[in-house]
Protein backbone atom coordinates (compact mmCIF):
# COMPACT_ATOMS: atom_id res chain seq x y z
CA UNK A 1 0.00 0.00 0.00
CA UNK A 2 1.62 3.34 -1.11
CA UNK A 3 0.51 6.55 0.44
CA UNK A 4 0.81 9.77 -1.21
CA UNK A 5 1.19 12.70 1.55
CA UNK A 6 4.54 12.60 2.80
CA UNK A 7 5.77 16.26 3.01
CA UNK A 8 9.80 17.05 3.34
CA UNK A 9 10.69 16.95 7.24
CA UNK A 10 12.62 19.55 8.99
CA UNK A 11 14.14 18.86 11.91
CA UNK A 12 15.30 22.41 13.82
CA UNK A 13 16.80 22.01 17.62
CA UNK A 14 14.31 24.11 19.77
CA UNK A 15 11.51 24.26 17.90
CA UNK A 16 7.84 24.41 18.46
CA UNK A 17 6.04 21.60 16.46
CA UNK A 18 2.44 20.99 15.43
CA UNK A 19 2.16 17.53 14.57
CA UNK A 20 -1.28 15.54 13.59
CA UNK A 21 -1.63 11.84 13.06
CA UNK A 22 -4.81 10.10 11.84
CA UNK A 23 -5.85 6.26 12.82
CA UNK A 24 -5.58 3.71 9.44
CA UNK A 25 -8.06 4.74 7.49
CA UNK A 26 -9.58 7.16 9.61
CA UNK A 27 -11.14 4.61 11.41
CA UNK A 28 -12.40 5.19 14.87
CA UNK A 29 -10.39 3.56 16.85
CA UNK A 30 -10.27 5.89 19.89
CA UNK A 31 -13.96 6.66 20.40
CA UNK A 32 -14.06 5.13 24.25
CA UNK A 33 -12.52 7.16 26.91
CA UNK A 34 -10.42 3.94 27.64
CA UNK A 35 -8.89 4.07 24.43
CA UNK A 36 -8.43 7.93 24.75
CA UNK A 37 -6.34 7.25 28.33
CA UNK A 38 -4.25 4.68 27.00
CA UNK A 39 -2.80 6.93 24.27
CA UNK A 40 -2.54 9.80 26.59
CA UNK A 41 -0.74 7.36 29.08
CA UNK A 42 1.28 6.67 26.28
CA UNK A 43 2.07 10.03 25.62
CA UNK A 44 2.80 11.35 28.67
CA UNK A 45 5.43 8.23 29.36
CA UNK A 46 7.13 9.45 25.69
CA UNK A 47 7.32 12.51 27.19
CA UNK A 48 8.75 11.98 29.87
CA UNK A 49 11.50 9.45 28.24
CA UNK A 50 12.66 11.66 25.49
CA UNK A 51 12.37 15.38 27.89
CA UNK A 52 9.45 16.95 25.35
CA UNK A 53 7.93 19.82 26.44
CA UNK A 54 4.20 19.73 25.30
CA UNK A 55 1.99 22.63 25.74
CA UNK A 56 -0.90 21.47 24.19
CA UNK A 57 -2.89 18.04 23.24
CA UNK A 58 -5.89 16.57 21.75
CA UNK A 59 -6.87 13.35 21.39
CA UNK A 60 -10.00 12.32 18.98
CA UNK A 61 -11.52 9.44 18.01
CA UNK A 62 -9.52 8.91 14.82
CA UNK A 63 -6.86 11.84 15.13
CA UNK A 64 -4.86 13.29 17.73
CA UNK A 65 -2.67 16.90 17.77
CA UNK A 66 0.30 17.72 19.60
CA UNK A 67 2.06 21.29 19.93
CA UNK A 68 5.56 20.03 21.16
CA UNK A 69 9.15 21.34 21.46
CA UNK A 70 12.11 19.00 22.15
CA UNK A 71 15.58 18.88 21.71
CA UNK A 72 17.34 17.35 19.29
CA UNK A 73 20.00 15.61 21.53
CA UNK A 74 17.68 13.55 23.13
CA UNK A 75 16.43 11.90 19.94
CA UNK A 76 19.79 11.15 18.61
CA UNK A 77 20.41 7.76 19.68
CA UNK A 78 16.30 6.93 19.57
CA UNK A 79 16.24 6.67 15.49
CA UNK A 80 12.87 8.87 15.85
CA UNK A 81 14.17 10.86 13.33
CA UNK A 82 14.07 9.53 9.93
Amino acid sequence: MTHGHHPPHVYLDDTWYIITASTLNHAPFLTSDRAKVLVRDKLKSLIVAFNVRLLAWAILNNHYHLLLNWSLANFQNAHILG
